[in-house]
């Protein structure tokens, strides 16, 4: 799996269990630490990808997510 998120200044990776933060200089951390973190968790990690951790938290839940959506086959006249 690979998620990227742009921003306007920097560029966020994600790739297998290590996440990369481009930003004049490139920060690398492994996916469980960012994620430790965004769930509340102590984590060792740059204030840059603390910053974006939510985010990243947010997307991977987002692609993960499973919806079922149940096909209307008939319209009953509801308002």
């Amino acid at each position: 799996m690979r998620l990227r998120l742009a921003y306007p200044d920097a560029l966020v990776e994600v790739a297998r269990d290590e996440v990369l933060f481009f930003r004049r200089k490139l920060l690398r951390a492994s996916l469980s630490e960012v994620l430790n973190y965004a769930a509340g968790k102590d984590a060792v990690l740059p204030r840059e990808l603390k910053e974006v951790s939510f985010d990243i938290a947010l997307a991977l839940n987002l692609l993960n997510a499973k919806k079922h959506y149940k096909r209307l086959t008939s319209f009953s006249g509801v308002a």
